[in-house]
Formats: C-alpha cells, sequence, structure tokens
C-alpha cells in the first residue's frame, strides 16, 4: 500500500506472492525466483531458484496444473513461504540496513551474504559514500545518494507510522525499526525499496561492526524511546 501511494522514485516493489490462494507470480512469468519463510532468519531461509520450483509453496501456480480448489485450508501451526521476483542486486551487492528510532536515523550498515558458501558467510560494515559507486564514481554524487536513501528510509517510517493500526499491532514500530533496503539495479536508474521491517527487540544491531566505541547508540535510543513510549499513558 505505501508503494501505491508513493511518487515514482520511492513507489518500486519486487513482484510478490504471499504464497496463498491463486499465485500472483506464476512460472511463467519468471525465470528465477526466491523463496523466503515467514518469520524467518537470515540467508538461511532464503533460496534462490528456479521459476518451476515451487516446493513449500501453497499457492495454485495454474488451474491446469493443480487440481485442488483455490480456498485451501492453512495450518498456522506449518510455517508460511512466500516468493519473490529475483532481484540480482541483493545477491550480488547486498543491502543496506538502516536503524530508525523516533524519527531519525541512527546507523547505516551495508551487508552482504557470500551466497556460495554452505554456510553463507556474512559481511558487515558501516555504510558510507563510496558504498554508492553502483551510482557513480563522482564523491558529490555518492554522497547525494546516500543522503536519498536516508531520505527513502524515513519516508517509509513515517508511513508505517501512519497505519490506522500502529498502536493495536505494530506499536514497538514506533520504539525502534531496522529497515532492510535493497536497491532494484545497480544503475542510476536502480530505486530503493524495503526488502525487510525488522522491529526492535528481533533487530541485530551488529553493534561492534558499525558504531563507534562504547557501541551503544542504537540501544540507548531504542531503550529511551521504549521508556517514553510505554510510560506515555501511565
Amino acid at each position: 500500500m505505501i508503494a501505491q501511494d508513493a511518487d515514482w522514485k520511492y513507489s518500486y516493489r519486487p513482484r510478490t506472492c504471499f504464497g496463498m490462494g491463486r499465485c500472483i507470480l506464476p512460472s511463467t512469468a519468471v525465470k528465477k525466483m526466491v523463496i523466503k519463510r515467514g518469520y524467518s532468519c537470515g540467508a538461511g531461509h532464503v533460496e534462490v531458484v528456479d521459476g518451476t520450483q515451487r516446493h513449500n509453496l501453497r499457492c495454485i501456480d495454474t488451474e491446469q496444473s493443480h487440481s485442488e480448489p483455490y480456498n485451501i485450508k492453512i495450518d498456522i501451526r506449518e510455517p508460511i513461504f512466500f516468493h519473490q521476483e529475483y532481484i540480482e542486486s541483493l545477491q550480488t551487492f547486498g543491502e543496506y540496513r538502516v536503524y530508525i528510532s523516533r524519527g531519525k536515523i541512527l546507523a547505516i550498515a551495508h551487508t552482504n551474504f557470500d551466497w556460495g558458501s554452505k554456510t553463507k558467510h556474512f559481511a558487515v560494515k558501516r555504510a558510507l559514500p563510496k558504498d554508492f559507486a553502483w551510482f557513480s564514481s563522482d564523491h558529490e554524487k555518492q554522497q547525494q545518494k546516500l543522503k536519498e536513501l536516508e531520505d527513502f528510509a524515513l519516508f517509509e517510517y513515517s508511513r508505517l507510522l501512519d497505519r490506522c493500526d500502529i498502536m493495536e499491532k505494530y506499536r514497538s514500530i514506533r520504539v525502534g525499526v531496522r529497515l532492510d533496503i535493497g536497491v532494484s539495479e545497480l544503475s542510476r536508474h536502480g530505486r530503493p525499496f524495503v526488502s525487510e521491517i525488522t522491529r526492535f527487540p528481533m533487530a541485530d544491531q551488529l553493534p561492534s561492526l558499525i558504531l563507534d566505541q562504547p557501541y551503544l547508540t542504537i540501544s540507548q535510543e531504542w531503550a529511551e524511546s521504549m521508556i517514553e513510549e510505554y510510560t506515555r499513558y501511565l
């Protein structure tokens, strides 16, 4: 919904099927795709597969290949898998992880998995202007692109806070959040998109890798925000 109402530069999202009912990303539409588990934890719950491989998916690809009814009963005790179109930059370049609290950005990490290793090793560093070399070799333009990433993250965060059910279902986001942000393509035409929203209790802060000593910037801000949020009505 956020993407539908946003300006063009903020409107890109990978095509996604939530893995239930009639498939909106059939095998005829993509040659390669990504299958993810709901409530996932890192790359261990992510598979890059051929578009015809539909293991773990409960959505119905086509009427011709499946005779089951579309109103399949879901067992909530079992994990649900969804799938998205394959975005090459997520695998080759990685993503930016933006830590936010009370309307301000606390830190940004650039992360990437080694998809060639069996354990999918994880590389992390503080995001710097040079991490936007895919956009331009000019330092000023790289700095501008970093600022655009910050603006995009704050826009997405503000729209999350505008949800009508924020207090009922997403109140922890008011305390703090980590937005994992990818880029549609590694060119001047690349647009940012949110690949995952991680609430603050579950978000690895990666403190010793992206923060200055004593590595407390994120945890301290989130702690103060939590006290403020959950004592305001006492």
